[in-house]
């Protein structure tokens, strides 16, 4: 817990810009500065002649965030994605084997797999299945499979429920010289990446909101350490999760990172939040 923000820190906050790459020329030559060390890779990409080519041809709209004086603070992308939960084979399993336990017992069974059967048939009923539920799930499946018939492309992925998201990629701060102070000059009470992710990013979600549905957020953590440091900062800072029913396309480029989600209405809550207790105890500033 904390205090709120302060009207002074907030002009602070509002000092910041966020612009799109190629919407400025100087850009060319300023990305040419960038460091990080541990993210070189994504400086790189960023100083590619790919990275301005996809943001002028809106394939990925790539930002540089900058203080009052011009000088990057740190730079992100954002792109359209989507989040998806795969088919439950095992509730299918279930649903499918309730049923046919159902229909045994509608049939001629002798005492013993009677009894059986009704064992089976009373632990789903515990469980919450009814024969509408297992229908309902048997159907589902049966048009899946004729789907997969009827279906010529077979790059088409089948899934049970598919989600709007938007994907954030190539979040990375500026470490070059001078940077780092001029940061702390600011005198907030939050590292960079945080205060650029809740008052900066989380803005630009919410004119995608504004537009069309998005109901989630969603990015791949490049997470080398054996504690797993970065993926416990975008849980616990950022406050994003680990699902273990949701997932999303990988592409080459994210492959042995670690997939990370959050409902973006649920982010929205959480800025709220980051604004009533911005000047968090010593012990809790990160």
């Amino acid at each position: 817990m904390g205090t709120p923000i302060t009207p002074q820190q907030k002009s602070v906050l509002d000092s910041l810009r966020c612009e799109r790459l190629s919407s400025n020329p100087d850009n060319k030559d300023l990305i040419k500065g960038l460091v990080n060390t541990r993210n070189s890779n994504l400086v790189r990409f960023l100083q590619s002649p790919r990275a301005w080519q996809e943001d002028e041809g809106n394939i990925t709209a790539y930002y540089l965030v900058k203080s009052a004086s011009g000088t990057i603070l740190a730079f992100f992308a954002l792109r359209c994605g989507e989040v998806f939960q795969n088919v439950d084979e095992e509730l299918i399993r279930k649903a499918v084997s309730f049923r046919q336990n159902i229909d045994k017992l509608n049939g001629s069974l002798d005492e013993e797999e009677k009894r059986r059967v009704l064992e089976q048939v009373s632990v789903a009923l515990s469980d919450g299945w009814t024969t509408d539920l297992a229908d309902y799930y048997i159907g589902k499946s049966k048009r899946r499979h004729r789907d997969a018939v009827l279906d010529n492309n077979k790059d088409n992925h089948q899934v049970a429920k598919a989600f709007s998201a938007v994907e954030i990629t190539l979040f990375c701060n500026n470490e070059a010289g001078g940077v780092k102070e001029e940061w702390e000059d600011m005198n907030l009470p939050h590292r960079r990446g945080i205060s650029v992710f809740w008052h900066v990013i989380i803005p630009k979600i919410k004119e995608v909101v504004n537009l069309v549905g998005c109901e989630y957020l969603y990015l791949f953590a490049a997470d080398d350490e054996a504690d797993g440091t970065l993926v416990n900062y975008y849980k616990t800072k950022l406050k994003f999760q680990t699902p273990v029913d949701l997932g999303s396309n990988k592409p080459s480029f994210d492959y042995c990172c670690f997939f990370l989600c959050q409902r973006v209405n649920v982010l929205l809550r959480h800025q709220i939040e980051f604004y009533k207790n911005f000047n968090v105890d010593v012990a809790d500033a990160v």
